[in-house]
């Protein structure tokens, strides 16, 4: 034993959803009971909030205390400092002595100490395990009951969208779901989810957050509820989450099964906004206000780089006009020749009497016509198949082996339609009103409308935009640049002019 009168106090708690230190403060009170009773010293009290000690990620606490190599370390329970046998064997490496309230002194420095501090260890290995099947077991539960988890109870905060009623049933929010069902619209048309945010915040919406803050005992990685102002990552999580769906994510990875609550936006909706979102080819990779129509969309057609806006100045640093470039250096094209000429090839193809048919309507609706429907309907057969199959694993009638033989057949056919069922409810982002009848209000339209609309009809009509390497000092001409388009815009029996046909997919 430590001739020393000094001693450290540690502190740790797994979960602190509201911050509010409770847990570990009722700790150190305890442990400066047991200090002050020894007669020893309290030099340094460190505390990890709100970290759980079975993940594997790194407890910045723990981190500095064995940096510290205190010789004598007071807790309230073994089991705060060690859950896990390597962190265990981290604290027998330095020999600390470690004081318990709850268990008295355990004594490391021999071979007794050690196997009784291995076999508590263990123990509370044990009871982790426990509880983590335990767990499962409730999910598994909930998701055949088609609850939803950790929300829709009166002792939690509700999420973006939904409310309490009066009875105490999940309900949609008034004010946030509209604006939520608005937004897959607005992404399955093309829009970004930074685009969407700073409408939002422009609007003065806000929603509850958290953030880090420290105490005297320590830091709180959990955080305080605060109000904050949506930002694009933060309208991305919301967004993919299956919940606005009324979908429960089971253990079989890519599955769900319907909650028993209002969807905010029906599944196939949901589906398309993810599915047009995660097409990152087309899409800006910053939030700031884009000054240029093809910014982050246009890309080098060597290395795929995308272009941005740059300045071309002459001998004397003089700026002159401005050019879409990259920093590969591959290529470059000139800012007004490039918008004119992209201008007019999305109002010729618009106007053909076909594709006003298909794009002229609001963002989110389905094409006139079967062709939705049957895939639909496709669809939901295929499902319909993989819960069959289900039922019959849970019956004993196929092994595990079979079921997930079944699905991955049913998924690589669910794969296509769910594709083509996108395309069907990804929406023309364009102006509002009646359709035009003409190129010349085509042009009226496009030209009047906003940087973004232009910019969300751009992603909604073509899926790639690139430029080719030119040889020095050659004239930029249409042939040098790739436009590969998302729809078929004209009947398979019809004849476009030879300068629009070969890009049409």
């Amino acid at each position: 034993m430590s001739e020393s009168t000094e001693c450290l106090i540690y502190a740790r708690i797994s979960d602190d959803p509201r911050g509010n230190h409770a847990g570990v403060e009722r700790q150190q009170r305890e442990c400066r009971d047991l200090a002050e009773s020894k007669g020893w010293t309290v030099v340094d009290v460190i505390v990890d909030n709100d970290a759980s000690a079975t993940t594997g990620k790194p407890r910045e606490g723990f981190e500095r205390l064995l940096a510290a190599r205190p010789e004598r370390v007071v807790v309230w329970a073994t089991d705060r400092l060690v859950r896990v046998a390597k962190d265990l064997e981290r604290v027998l490496d330095l020999g600390l002595e470690v004081h318990s309230c709850v268990s008295g002194e355990v004594d490391l420095s021999n071979p007794t100490g050690r196997a009784m501090a291995r076999v508590a260890v263990a123990f509370s290995t044990l009871e982790g395990e426990q509880k983590a099947e335990r767990q499962r077991a409730q999910h598994r539960q909930r998701v055949e009951q088609g609850k939803p988890w950790g929300w829709g109870s009166t002792n939690g905060r509700m999420p973006f969208g939904y409310a309490l009623s009066d009875e105490g049933s999940i309900v949609l929010d008034e004010t946030e779901a509209p604006l939520l069902e608005e937004a897959y619209r607005e992404v399955a048309s093309g829009a970004t989810y930074a685009e969407v945010a700073r409408r939002w915040a422009g609007q003065g919406l806000t929603y509850v957050g958290r953030e880090r803050c420290q105490h005297e005992s320590g830091s709180c990685p959990g955080g305080h509820e605060v109000e904050k102002q949506p930002h694009g990552q933060w309208l991305r999580q919301l967004m993919h989450s299956p919940r606005n769906a009324a979908l429960i994510a089971t253990e079989d990875e890519g599955e769900y099964v319907p909650g028993a609550w209002p969807a905010i936006v029906d599944a196939d909706m949901w589906k398309a906004a993810l599915g047009v979102a995660g097409n990152l080819n087309l899409r800006g990779k910053g939030s700031g206000k884009r000054q240029g129509l093809l910014t982050g969309i246009v890309q080098c057609g060597v290395c795929d780089k995308t272009l941005r806006l740059r300045w071309r100045t002459n001998r004397q640093g003089v700026k002159q006009y401005r050019v879409y470039a990259s920093e590969c250096s591959h290529v470059s094209v000139p800012q007004e020749w490039l918008e004119e000429y992209l201008e007019g090839r999305i109002v010729d193809a618009l106007s053909e009497p076909l594709a006003l048919g298909q794009h002229w309507q609001w963002p989110g609706e389905p094409r006139p016509g079967a062709e939705a429907t049957e895939t639909a309907r496709q669809i939901n057969a295929l499902r319909e198949r993989m819960t069959e199959a289900a039922d019959s694993y849970a019956l004993g009638e196929i092994d595990r082996a079979t079921l997930a033989k079944v699905n991955q057949r049913v998924r690589e056919s669910l794969e296509p339609l769910e594709a083509q069922l996108a395309r069907s409810y990804a929406g023309s982002p364009m102006f509002g009103g009646e359709a035009p009848t003409s190129r010349e209000e085509m042009l009226t339209r496009w030209q009047d409308g906003t940087q973004d609309e232009r910019r969300a009809l751009v992603r909604h009509l073509l899926r790639e935009v690139s430029v080719k390497q030119r040889k020095r000092g050659e004239a930029m001409t249409k042939e040098a640049l790739t436009l590969r388009w998302r729809w078929r815009l004209v009947p398979i029996d019809y004849t476009m002019p030879d300068d629009l046909s070969p890009d049409l997919v």
